[in-house]
C-alpha cells in the first residue's frame, strides 16, 4: 500500500495536489485529524478494495486543535508504518498573504489571534509546522505556481 500525507501551509496548494492525486487513482481524504491517521491506514490495509491501496490524506491546522500533537503524530506515524511519504507544501509568506486577499477567505488560525490578521496567522502557522517540514520527504514550494 502507498500512503501519502499532504501537509503544509494554508493557501500553498494542498487541496490542488489532493485533486491531482485523486485524478490518478488515489483514494483521497481532506482535512483528516492526525489522531485518525493510524485508523485510516489500518482500514485501508485490511480492505479488499484495490482502490484503497493508494491513499492520500491532507492533515493540516484545520482539523487539529493541538498543533504540537499533530506534528508528533505525523512523525510517529511515518516511523511506524511502511510506504508512507510526507509532502509539505509551502510558499513565501508574502505570496500566501496575497492568495488569501485574492480569495477573500479567512485563514484557519485568524480567530486564534488578537489582531486576526492574515500575516500574523501565516507567521504563526509557519512556526507551528516547522517540525513537520523538517521531517517531510518532499518540500514543495508553490510560490511561483
Amino acid at each position: 500500500m502507498e500512503f501519502v500525507i499532504i501537509t503544509g501551509m494554508s493557501g500553498a496548494g494542498k487541496t490542488g495536489a489532493l485533486h491531482v492525486l485523486e485524478d490518478i487513482g488515489y483514494y483521497c481524504v481532506d482535512n483528516l485529524p492526525s489522531s485518525l491517521l493510524s485508523t485510516l491506514y489500518d482500514l485501508c490495509l485490511k480492505s479488499e478494495d484495490d482502490s484503497m491501496k493508494r491513499v492520500a490524506v491532507v492533515v493540516d491546522v484545520r482539523g487539529n486543535e493541538k498543533f504540537e500533537e499533530m506534528c508528533s503524530q505525523i512523525e510517529r506515524f511515518k516511523r511506524r508504518y511502511e510506504n508512507v511519504k510526507v509532502l509539505f507544501f509551502d510558499a513565501t509568506t508574502d505570496r500566501l498573504v496575497v492568495r488569501y486577499k485574492e480569495t477573500r477567505r479567512r485563514h484557519p488560525l485568524s480567530e486564534k489571534l488578537k489582531d486576526g490578521s492574515v500575516l500574523s496567522a501565516v507567521e504563526l502557522e509557519r512556526e507551528l509546522l516547522l517540525p513537520v517540514k523538517r521531517t517531510a520527504d518532499y518540500n514543495i514550494d508553490t510560490t511561483y505556481m
